[in-house]
């Protein structure tokens, strides 16, 4: 019934996971995780850059662009995946769901092996339905990658304290090496985690070896050390420890602890359960009472409460990491789903042993479960769609996706050529990782006219990205636009300002069209089909010319829909043109005095 159980928990963390697992990148954490570690992942491919970084032009990265913000093991997957399938939001999904079903695994093998199977069934569903786990189940980060394997290195540590495995020392060390090159907490969990080690081998309760236990102790301390300390090093060499300082400062600046712990409330609320973070705390102090003032060691315990207390000495170190970042309290659904499994089986237990009726004692396990869970599932059936709508931004209100401006940065990419394009970007469009990821090329941030103008005086193809609005207002770009090409999609202007032909302004909005397929529609979610141009003469169109003064003659060419770069893209991007709107017919002539 366990591996069932197992099975079933398994199915639904592939099946959430799937949901709209290729949504095309839009703005929120979804969009940005992609374009962050899509940036990093290019730049490993294309140049050797082991270090993460966010430089996205076709260049090398400088020094400058290096970031030591976290641990480097995440984007190296990532590079994999592209240069296997490509470059598409699912190759950067893919991962976190592939380790998140390894980390499911190895808490049920864990749990199993320390506890039981009733422990590790309810734990493993446990995890599974937890609305943090669900919402950012194929969200592309390194908590769910560190958990997957600090899992592996515990059951490499239980195999080895059991049956003296040398197989399982080199597990357990080497997916502390990994741990340590992919996430923070892990420091914190894994300093503990040596403390109860190393007391519990003084006191002989993991085993009569205990010299041999002493040496790998000191061993794992060593590996511990060694990840911590080279990404300094790193830093150090590459003159960033500026840049390491001002993360680490950003992380732990917290102005207001009300405001603080209203959030964390609700993230226990809203993500967490109230259930399973009671459990949690219940479990916690239960096995903090057996530990310290019982001397009572066993590794399950030691692991389970040693995540714990290092993610929460992680979350009262850096308070800001968790308010600006939902998903960072992903280390608290592992922990979680093990207390509540493991309360329940002792519950089980006593049951079965003082009553002797163990059908009773099963009966009353699966209702404590079900109550236990219930209101996570209640909470999984309204977040979970809302978070593919938000691209996992569900605590953020004035949530807006920028389609119109990430379609703006797919375009400047398609119709630029890559070795000699410089493309131009607003300063207020205030683009992030996710425009930088699409865009692939080199680009620079414009405030003024004089920037676009130096821009050109280097030689290269100048491209201009900006809101058609802030192109409108402003009489100082009418002589840039005077020659240029523009095309206008939704409220955003890709301008071709050294153009082949004659200058022009062409329309079109993004829509979506055929409509997917029941598959098509469960991967692509919210999309509902794939995303194309449509042509059109409107209104807006209008405005634009008239705005910027571009002349009669570009008006003329709009209305007979001439369509130079709308024609460059690919038939895939541009779907049949809509019927024009009828212009407005000219003023009535004055009638004279």
């Amino acid at each position: 019934m366990a591996r069932a159980i197992l099975a079933l928990a398994l199915l639904i963390q592939i099946v959430v996971g799937l949901y709209g697992i290729d949504q095309p990148i839009v703005w929120g954490h979804q969009g940005f995780h992609v374009g962050e570690h899509g940036l990093a992942a290019r730049n490993l491919r294309r140049f050797g850059t082991w270090t993460p970084t966010r430089h996205s032009d076709p260049t090398p990265a400088p020094d400058s662009s290096l970031s030591f913000h976290h641990p480097f093991l995440l984007h190296p997957y990532l590079a994999a995946t592209q240069a296997l399938f490509g470059e598409a939001p699912w190759t950067a999904r893919i991962i976190p769901l592939l380790f998140s079903l390894a980390a499911i695994i190895g808490l049920f093998a864990f749990a199993n092996r320390v506890r039981g199977p009733t422990t590790a069934a309810i734990a493993a569903l446990a995890f599974v339905l937890t609305p943090l786990n669900l919402v950012f189940s194929h969200l592309l980060d390194h908590q769910i990658v560190a958990l997957a394997f600090i899992m592996a290195s515990m059951l490499g540590l239980r195999a080895m304290l059991a049956r003296g495995s040398r197989a399982g020392a080199r597990v357990w060390l080497v997916g502390a090496l990994l741990a340590g090159l992919t996430d923070w907490p892990w420091y914190p969990t894994a300093f503990l985690l040596f403390i109860g080690l190393a007391v519990a081998t003084l006191r002989g309760q993991l085993g009569p070896d205990r010299r041999r236990l002493a040496v790998l102790l000191g061993v794992f301390a060593a590996i511990v050390l060694f990840t911590f300390t080279q990404h300094f090093v790193g830093a150090w060499l590459h003159h960033a420890f500026g840049d390491l300082g001002h993360a680490f400062g950003n992380r732990g600046n917290t102005s207001d602890a009300a405001e603080f712990f209203r959030v964390m409330l609700r993230r226990v609320r809203e993500l967490h359960t109230w259930p399973l973070v009671l459990s949690l705390v219940l479990w916690t102090l239960l096995a903090l009472w057996r530990t310290v003032v019982l001397g009572r060691f066993d590794l399950g315990t030691l692991v389970i409460l040693a995540i714990t207390l290092g993610q929460t000495t992680h979350l009262a170190r850096f308070p800001t990491e968790f308010m600006v970042h939902e998903y960072r309290s992903y280390w608290y659904v592992l922990p979680a789903a093990f207390a509540l499994g493991d309360l329940i089986a002792h519950v089980r237990g006593a049951v079965a042993g003082r009553l002797g009726r163990p059908r009773l004692a099963t009966a009353l396990a699966v209702v404590l479960t079900v109550s236990a869970l219930a209101p996570a599932m209640a909470i999984d059936r309204a977040v979970v769609p809302k978070s593919r709508e938000m691209a996992g931004s569900i605590m953020h209100p004035a949530y807006n996706a920028r389609r119109a401006m990430l379609t703006a940065a797919r375009l400047a990419s398609q119709l630029s050529e890559p070795d000699d394009s410089l493309v131009v970007i607003g300063g207020g469009l205030r683009p992030r990782t996710e425009f930088y990821w699409l865009l692939d090329r080199r680009s620079r941030i414009f405030w003024r006219d004089s920037d676009v103008r130096a821009a050109q005086a280097t030689g290269a193809h100048v491209w201009m990205v900006e809101s058609t609005a802030a192109l409108q207002r402003n009489h100082a770009w009418r002589k840039l636009l005077a020659h240029a090409q523009v095309l206008v999609v939704d409220g955003y202007a890709v301008v071709d300002l050294r153009p082949d032909g004659p200058p022009s302004v062409e329309s079109a909005t993004r829509v979506e069209e055929p409509p997917y397929g029941p598959v098509g529609r469960w991967i692509h979610a919210p999309a509902r089909g794939p995303s194309a141009l449509r042509p059109v003469v409107d209104a807006a169109g209008r405005r634009f010319i008239e705005a910027t003064a571009m002349g009669d003659a570009v008006r003329a060419a709009y209305e007979a829909q001439r369509r130079p770069l709308l024609q460059r893209l690919p038939a895939s991007m541009v779907t049949a043109p809509a019927a024009p709107e009828p212009a407005p017919p000219p003023p009535a002539p004055k009638e004279a005095p």
